[in-house]
C-alpha cells in the first residue's frame, strides 16, 4: 500500500509540472479576461481556464465542494478497499481487473477531484467539478466532450478544437494524440522510474482508437439506443489498455 501511494505522489507531482505547462502556455495565448488573479489559475489543478467561468457565491462553492467530498471520499475508501479485497482473494480473474475497475477509477478520481478543488472554493474561486455525471453519457461525444475530466477536457478544446474548428477531424485525431501522449507522460514513465514493468504505448494506442468510436456514434446519431450502447463499448472494450496493473497501482486498485 505504501507503495502505491508513492506512486501516487508522484502522479500528482508529474500532473502539476504538466499542468504548470500546458497553463503557461494558455495563459500566454488567451486574450480574455481571466476574472482571478492569474498565480490561482497556474496553481489549480484544472488546466483549463474556462474551469473558472461558472462563478457562484463563496458559501455556495464551499457548500458545495463538502458535499461533494462528502458523499465521493468515503465511497472512494470503501471501493479501493472492495476492490483491493476482491483482487488479492483471487475472487475475480485479472484479466477482468481492468473492466472492474472503471467505475472504483470514476468514483477515486471523483473524490481526488474534489479534494483538490477545496482550497479554492474557500478560497472564492470555486472549479468546476472534474467529471460532470459521465455514467449518463448517450454518445461517445457526450462522455469525452462534455462529460469526463472537463479539468483535461477544456484544455484540449481551447488547444485543438477552436483554432482547429474548420478541421474538425485534425482537431479530434491532434486531441486525442495529445492525450495518449499525456496519458504516458503522467501515469506511466512515474511507474517505470519507481522501478516497475509498464507497457509503453498503450494509453497511447487506447486513445487512438477513441476517433474511431467518435465516427462510429456519428453513423449512429438517429438511433440514440444503439449510440448509447456503442459509446460504452467504445470507451470501455479497449480498457486493458488504459486501465492496467500501472494506473490501478497509482489509483490504489492494485493489491
Amino acid at each position: 500500500m505504501m507503495t502505491n501511494l508513492a506512486l501516487s505522489t508522484d502522479f500528482l507531482l508529474w500532473y502539476a509540472g504538466a499542468g504548470a505547462v500546458a497553463k503557461a502556455l494558455t495563459v500566454l495565448q488567451s486574450r480574455t479576461h481571466v476574472g482571478f488573479p492569474r498565480i490561482f489559475v497556474l496553481l489549480s489543478p484544472s488546466y483549463a481556464l474556462d474551469a473558472w467561468r461558472d462563478v457562484i457565491g463563496r458559501r455556495e462553492a464551499i457548500v458545495a465542494a463538502l458535499l461533494r467530498i462528502g458523499w465521493s471520499v468515503p465511497l472512494a475508501g470503501l471501493t479501493i478497499v472492495g476492490f483491493r479485497h476482491v483482487a488479492s482473494q483471487g475472487l475475480m480473474d485479472e484479466w477482468l481487473f481492468p473492466f472492474a475497475a472503471v467505475l472504483p477509477f470514476y468514483i477515486v478520481t471523483e473524490a481526488m477531484g474534489a479534494i483538490l478543488a477545496l482550497p479554492f472554493a474557500l478560497g472564492g474561486l470555486p472549479l468546476r467539478p472534474v467529471h460532470n455525471n459521465p455514467l449518463v453519457s448517450g454518445s461517445v461525444a457526450e462522455f469525452w466532450g462534455r462529460r469526463w475530466n472537463r479539468w483535461i477536457g477544456g484544455w484540449l478544446r481551447s488547444q485543438f478544437f477552436r483554432p482547429l474548428r474548420h478541421h474538425p477531424y485534425v482537431a479530434l485525431f491532434c486531441a486525442f494524440l495529445a492525450s495518449g501522449l499525456w496519458h504516458e507522460l503522467v501515469l506511466h514513465l512515474p511507474v517505470y522510474l519507481a522501478g516497475f514493468s509498464v507497457p509503453f504505448g498503450s494509453m497511447l494506442l487506447y486513445f487512438l482508437l477513441q476517433p474511431l468510436g467518435w465516427w462510429g456514434d456519428r453513423a449512429l446519431r438517429r438511433h440514440p439506443l444503439l449510440r448509447r450502447a456503442w459509446a460504452w463499448i467504445a470507451v470501455v472494450g479497449p480498457a486493458p489498455l488504459l486501465l492496467n496493473e500501472p494506473l490501478r497501482r497509482i489509483f490504489l486498485l492494485q493489491p
